[in-house]
């Protein structure tokens, strides 16, 4: 009985301590990742009618921006246009899912 006991003792704690070095390959591999975004407003040809429309590095929509779990992403967004901003995140989980992130909020950015 005590060697049987023994014996899942050591299977356990060699399994936890496998877990514990898989979680730290897991963050060994997070990244930092930066990125800057300037927002303006910029002329765009729609139904052949030009008008402004309020852009990402001059996009619409802004890019597209892929990360892995535990990854650390800096954003500097500098606002050009003629208002204030406000930045929100979206996140694609797996499927269809959309949620927004955990811990992040961006308030308004004056314009420059």
């Amino acid at each position: 009985m005590m060697k049987a006991l023994q014996s899942i003792a050591t299977t356990l704690c060699s399994f936890g301590i496998l877990l514990l070095f898989a979680n730290a390959l897991s963050f060994a591999n997070a990244t930092t990742h930066s990125h800057e975004f300037v927002v303006q407003a910029t002329p765009v040809k729609r139904l052949c009618n030009t008008h402004s429309t309020i852009t990402v590095n001059g996009q619409y929509p802004g890019p597209t921006l892929e990360v892995n779990d535990g990854d650390t992403l800096v954003v500097n967004v500098v606002n050009k246009a003629q208002y204030n901003l406000t930045v929100h995140w979206t996140v694609r989980g797996p499927g269809r899912n959309f949620f927004g992130p955990d811990q992040v909020s961006l308030g308004p950015r004056p314009p420059l």
